[in-house]
């Protein structure tokens, strides 16, 4: 579970990806059931729970078994969908396996002389404030620095090679942006 402050004095508690709903038919009444059962673990400040459940893409309203009055698709907090691929594979596979727009900009990027290299924790906060701007540019959700180095160390190795965002460019060290603080493990 996360906690990000979403106005002075104000915290917002956030679940990603989850949580999976056991009876999806009771949705509605899970997470009901849920929310109040977290409410004594919440941070003080907290004015409510979110749940972020799988949306189908595109889509502003539940699929069926989450229609329930008052319930609907919010603002995306993190990235709206995630894909997993196996890196063992050839360059010319992992394209292909691509559509035809992604691979047209991925070769673009190149003629454009954009570079992608493996970085360790010494680069992190030159990706972080790439990310940051790509954020603000976006009007996406960004965690604090803090979140991701404690994301990347998780991977299991210094190097961080088994730990998503891994790729890193050149940029200033960065801090802490506010926002987001881990307010537990889920």
């Amino acid at each position: 579970m996360l906690s990000r402050e979403v106005l002075p004095g104000l915290r917002l508690a956030y679940v990603p990806h989850g949580p999976a709903i056991p009876e999806p038919l009771q949705a509605a009444a899970f997470l009901d059931r849920l929310g109040k059962a977290l409410a004594p673990l919440l941070p003080p400040a907290a004015v409510l729970i979110r749940f972020d459940l799988p949306w189908p893409e595109q889509s502003t309203e539940a699929p069926p078994p989450l229609k329930h009055p008052g319930l609907k698709k919010g603002t995306d907090i993190q990235p709206a969908s995630t894909v997993v691929i196996d890196l063992k594979v050839g360059e010319e596979e992992l394209l292909a396996a691509m559509n035809a727009k992604t691979r047209y900009n991925i070769r673009l990027s190149f003629k454009k002389g954009v570079r992608v290299s493996e970085g360790g924790e010494a680069e992190l906060a030159a990706w972080y404030d790439l990310y940051r701007e790509t954020a603000r540019r976006d009007r996406i959700s960004l965690h604090s620095f803090a979140y991701y180095r404690a994301l990347f160390l998780a991977g299991g190795c210094e190097a961080g090679r088994d730990a998503p965002g891994n790729a890193a460019a050149g940029g200033d060290a960065g801090g802490d942006a506010p926002g987001d603080a881990a307010a537990g493990g889920a």
